[in-house]
């Protein structure tokens, strides 16, 4: 008939494919946004990861360097104290022995950072603990030398050389040398080393005397 226009079957197959071939839009969003959602959960459990092991190796890092200088302190005032106590079992007799051992430890300890009030005792040892006597005066034979104003003072008591025993065939006396240090915290970070005391003893033999000795 006129006005009919007829629908091949190779027309039907055309639009249906073509309905066929539409992309899923929507599928490609959903997963877009569920791998930046889990790409955010991964950053912020990195942040609570670094934080909860940034403060232990702070602790660890501090606690090296501060016990460090600590360790440091130590091992200067015991090569002072060597230093002194040779210095004076050398000068056996000697006027100017205090004199000249506190002069070797004092040099040997200037590597450590004094405070006012530490001290240096420079006195004859007991023979048997090589402890020194509980006050220094010129009656004990000890002399104590105390730290002010970035000095060390002149020394209050003395030993005198004619109570040194140090001759062959008698008694010879033992001469000791203890300074005490207040050790200050370098990081802060730790409250019980902040004046934390030092202290550090050598006690030796006098060199016997054959020239003034019987």
């Amino acid at each position: 008939a006129l006005g009919t226009v007829p629908i091949s079957r190779a027309t039907c197959s055309i639009q249906i494919h073509h309905k066929l071939e539409v992309p899923p839009v929507s599928l490609f969003r959903t997963q877009k946004r569920r791998s930046t959602g889990r790409i955010r959960d991964q950053r912020g459990a990195a942040l609570v990861e670094s934080a909860i092991i940034i403060m232990p190796l702070c602790i660890i890092l501090f606690g090296i360097v501060e016990f460090g200088f600590v360790f440091k302190d130590s091992l200067t005032l015991s090569s002072a104290t060597r230093a002194g106590a040779r210095t004076a079992s050398a000068a056996t007799k000697s006027t100017g022995m205090m004199t000249a051992a506190s002069g070797a430890a004092e040099k040997a300890a200037s590597a450590a950072k004094f405070q006012n009030g530490d001290s240096m005792l420079i006195y004859k040892a007991d023979d048997t603990t090589g402890l020194p006597p509980t006050t220094c005066s010129s009656v004990t034979n000890c002399v104590k030398y105390t730290f002010a104003s970035g000095v060390w003072g002149s020394g209050n008591g003395d030993w005198p050389a004619a109570e040194q025993q140090a001759c062959l065939g008698g008694q010879i006396d033992s001469v000791g040398v203890v300074m005490n240090l207040k050790h200050q915290s370098i990081t802060g970070f730790f409250p019980f080393v902040n004046n934390m005391k030092l202290q550090e003893r050598t006690v030796m033999r006098l060199e016997p005397d054959t020239e003034q000795c019987p």
